[in-house]
């Protein structure tokens, strides 16, 4: 894809090669809360932010959250209406790389009701390099982020 394309235009290219909806994983070029939840309400979808309602609870016990943890959350709130889960990575950063990339493959391979996206900055290099289902944003320009927005998040 070329850098002179939009995010926006990138994820509806994306979306249209698909045949159905699918785990959608969004390649970006940092961590940008901001950014995130601009791509949920480009694409219409509910924003979910995974360490802040599931991994918060536990507290100092965040890290023994299973990766079916992650999935089941998924599964319950894209049932009925588009989805994207921010703050995955969190979980992620607690397995090992094989488990990582053993879930980011199965994420990107499960037949979805809805769209699924998983924002990912950290760990691009576990996902799966695939023609669908991959958006790649690091090269597109964003605008900057303001003090304000940051202290936002």
């Amino acid at each position: 894809m070329h850098s002179s394309s939009t995010w926006q235009q990138q994820i509806d290219q994306m979306i249209s090669a698909c045949d159905a909806p699918r785990g959608l994983v969004a390649l970006m070029p940092e961590y940008r809360p901001d950014i995130a939840r601009a791509i949920a309400h480009h694409i219409g979808c509910q924003f979910k932010d995974f360490r802040q309602e599931v991994m918060r609870e536990k507290q100092r016990l965040a890290h023994t959250t299973s990766l079916e943890e992650l999935s089941d959350f998924i599964v319950a709130h894209a049932d009925q209406q588009p989805l994207l889960v921010f703050n995955a990575e969190a979980l992620l950063a607690t397995k090992a790389v094989g488990e990582r990339r053993a879930w980011l493959r199965e994420f990107l391979q499960t037949p979805r009701n809805h769209w699924v996206v998983l924002p990912i900055a950290i760990f691009i290099q576990d996902v799966p390099i695939q023609p669908r289902g991959v958006v790649d944003l690091q090269a597109c320009e964003f605008h900057d982020q303001s003090l304000i927005n940051r202290l936002a998040f």
